[in-house]
């Protein structure tokens, strides 16, 4: 086995480097690896594994794909390096962005759906390799689901039918039909989908994936803001419009509040850690009307919030009545226009001030 300093996954369990997600080095999931590199396949290299249990526990499977592999890449060098290096640069990148095809996917396949065909059909990404300047380039051209029928139709090589029959998994295939014959297959493997995750963040909003999938792979890899590519009704469009308008108005007593919440009179550091999370219910009328139900200090880790102003207390208020998409609202409160020794007042009794203060109904 070889090292290999790339951003991939392991083969075997999962795990992968930190830089799949498109930032850093640091962990930011709990299957990151903690180390820098990953190991190859010491015979077709290019299959990785996060330690040598992992390739020896895969061997039995990998092992006829391993040949396959090596009959591959000596076909692609029997075409020039640049062919080989076109192939080479697809299957690199197919590993390094296939984590954003998950949504796609589970909405393109109607997955958790009674129209779910994802034990029957794949997600074909059609690509084209190509350079900019002495570097590979790779443009996604389509995206959509096949059956076997329409795989052989589109030119598919036969041996990318579908067998799988995993509950929650969904088979991709990566697809060059400019590279020769016997290449076009760049890439085919089989993920876990957690359906009930994706359809959680748009909720019954119309979801135009084909969009959102192709203008993200045509940003580097790096996943679009889903919300603007939903469609939500106008019951829920109406709600998070009125959210909004009632955090804004209360931008300050939210921040004394998470001032008082966090103790910050004496410990001022803890605004560069923390945050105030305010959860709140709204009634049905029309426009809605909300009050505070309950609230905690938590980290900006916990939350994943995007710590982006110094100086600046935040309160992320949550209505989860709404699609998980857009139930959060951040709220920050710019220390540097206000004496913090003015805000205090709100106290021990902080919530109780605060929902007299906000609450609607």
């Amino acid at each position: 086995m070889a090292d290999l300093s790339l951003a991939n996954t392991c083969d075997n369990c999962d795990k992968h480097l930190p830089p799949i997600h498109g930032i850093g080095k640091e962990p930011v999931c709990e299957r990151c690896l903690l180390v820098t590199t990953l190991l190859t396949c010491g015979g077709c290299h290019e299959v990785r594994y996060c330690c040598k249990a992992c390739q020896r526990a895969h061997w039995k499977d990998h092992k006829g794909q391993c040949a396959e592999n090596l009959r591959v890449v000596k076909l692609s060098q029997s075409y020039g390096p640049l062919v080989a290096a076109q192939r080479k640069s697809i299957l690199r990148w197919s590993k390094k962005t296939r984590l954003i095809f998950h949504v796609a996917a589970t909405f393109a396949m109607g997955a958790g759906t009674n129209q779910d065909k994802s034990q029957s059909h794949c997600f074909l990404l059609t690509v084209k390799a190509g350079s900019s300047g002495d570097l590979p380039s790779i443009t996604a051209i389509s995206a959509q689901v096949a059956s076997d029928k329409e795989l052989q139709a589109l030119g598919v090589p036969p041996n990318s039918k579908i067998l799988h029959k995993q509950s929650n998994s969904v088979k991709f295939i990566i697809f060059d039909p400019a590279l020769p014959e016997g290449l076009g297959l760049i890439h085919m493997f089989l993920e876990d989908v957690d359906t009930h995750a994706s359809r959680e963040l748009v909720g019954s909003g119309n979801f135009n994936w084909n969009a959102w999938l192709m203008d993200s792979l045509s940003d580097g890899g790096e996943a679009r803001p889903i919300a603007d590519f939903v469609d939500f009704d106008f019951v829920t469009r109406t709600r998070r419009a009125a959210l909004e308008t009632w955090c804004r108005q209360f931008g300050e007593e939210y921040g004394m509040a998470a001032y008082s919440a966090m103790n910050l009179r004496t410990n001022t550091k803890k605004m560069t850690t923390h945050l105030l999370r305010v959860y709140v219910d709204g009634n049905g009328g029309s426009p809605p009307r909300f009050k505070v139900r309950s609230a905690d200090v938590v980290t900006f880790e916990e939350m994943k919030f995007p710590r982006t102003l110094k100086k600046t207390i935040y309160t992320l208020i949550v209505d989860d009545s709404l699609p998980e998409l857009i139930s959060t609202f951040p709220i920050g409160l710019d220390v540097q226009n206000f004496t913090l020794k003015g805000l205090y007042h709100y106290r021990h009794d902080w919530l109780q001030k605060l929902k007299q203060d906000v609450d609607q109904y």
